[in-house]
């Protein structure tokens, strides 16, 4: 259901023109972070998932204080310390790769993996 507003308390999906969080796709997970009205710091929605669907990025989570509307401009701010764990993870799959590849052979192949801020996991086959 699509609304014009939400308000405090409400959980909810925002679609925005852009943005500089990351949706969960290709193994990694997403960023979390707050969308603040600007000039009304005190409009506030924490943003605890990001996800790609249809092609429309949707960045999950409630608001925190204040109101929403649409149209309204806003600032988007990642939590940076969680992006730079997932950063590394990210970094050390490609090392992990690297290494397999090189130790066992260019048969070795990524499957998957996981990306997180706390770990990762290498699915591979050789």
């Amino acid at each position: 259901q699509f609304v014009d507003s939400i308000e405090a308390g409400m959980k909810a999906g925002l679609f925005l023109d852009r943005t500089c969080f990351y949706a969960e796709q290709g193994g990694q997970i997403y960023d979390e972070g707050f969308v603040s009205v600007q000039n009304d710091e005190d409009n506030e929605f924490s943003v605890t998932d990001v996800q790609v669907k249809a092609g429309y990025v949707i960045h999950i989570g409630s608001v925190v204080n204040g109101v929403l509307k649409k149209g309204d401009l806003v600032n988007l701010v990642i939590d940076t310390e969680r992006r730079t764990q997932i950063m590394f993870n990210h970094t050390a799959t490609h090392i992990l790769n690297y290494v397999l590849r090189s130790v066992m052979g260019p048969s070795t192949d990524q499957k998957g993996s996981l990306v997180a801020p706390d770990r990762l996991r290498f699915d591979f086959n050789s």
